[in-house]
């Protein structure tokens, strides 16, 4: 799947090593390491419903003001927040990092 940023600090939450984020960021380590994960894994699929697959995610699309924006669970408390453009071009952007109910 292509997979795009929304920002260049979630670029750049993938993209560095994770020895060079510690301390630096205000998200905890666990949750940058789900992230990295989670994009990984985007990376490699073929299509947004291909994570309806992994339960643990929780993949699902978001009502009212988030409507049109897909939800990942990163853990309890943080969510993934995803713009499936469409599924043609099997494109996907990584909007957000939230803390869930904030």
């Amino acid at each position: 799947m292509n997979v795009q940023f929304a920002t260049e600090e979630l670029e750049r939450l993938y993209s560095t090593p994770q020895a060079e984020l510690r301390g630096k960021q205000r998200l905890p380590q666990q949750v940058i390491t789900q992230y990295k994960k989670l994009v990984t894994l985007l990376l490699a699929l073929v299509a947004p419903e291909d994570l309806r697959q992994f339960k643990g995610l929780r993949y699902e699309p978001l009502k009212g003001k988030r409507k049109g924006q897909c939800s990942l669970r990163l853990n309890d408390q943080y969510r993934l927040i995803v713009v499936p453009l469409n599924e043609e071009t099997v494109r996907i952007v990584i909007y957000e990092i939230s803390k869930h109910y904030e």
